[in-house]
């Protein structure tokens, strides 16, 4: 007979949504447009995050802000470092035509951000925006 142990996993409180305000979002962002906030994707189910989501003219996602994690995935390019908010970020391409933005302004989880930027977004439209968050 096999003896089975479970083990539960204390579920991650979300952190507080994002701080942040981007004055030049890719030009790809409606400014009609959300999604519902219960949208998921391999960018906005992290659990304990919390998210932004920014749609385009079709209700998709066309840029997401995310509070309590770095990127899920690696960089598959170069990457830029840019100045925000007193720390240093990353900005570079993820899979798939992705941007990315991140960075971390304490080892604290919630201090923790990613911006994904979702095609047809590009490498200018990562660098306006990391210019302009405050």
């Amino acid at each position: 007979m096999l003896a089975t142990t479970s083990t539960t996993l204390a579920q991650l409180e979300p952190c507080p949504l994002p701080d942040v305000v981007i004055d030049v979002p890719p030009e790809t962002v409606s400014a009609s447009r959300a999604i519902a906030s219960d949208y998921g994707d391999l960018f906005t189910s992290i659990p304990g995050t919390s998210q932004i989501v920014f749609a385009n003219d079709e209700g998709e996602p066309a840029m997401v802000v995310v509070r309590g994690s770095l990127p899920p995935t690696g960089w598959v390019g170069a990457t830029e470092r840019f100045g925000i908010r007193e720390v240093t970020g990353a900005l570079g391409p993820l899979a798939d035509g992705m941007w990315a933005l991140a960075w971390a302004e304490s080892p604290d989880r919630c201090d923790a951000y990613s911006i994904f930027i979702y095609p047809p977004g590009t490498v200018d439209d990562a660098r306006r925006v990391a210019g302009s968050i405050r």
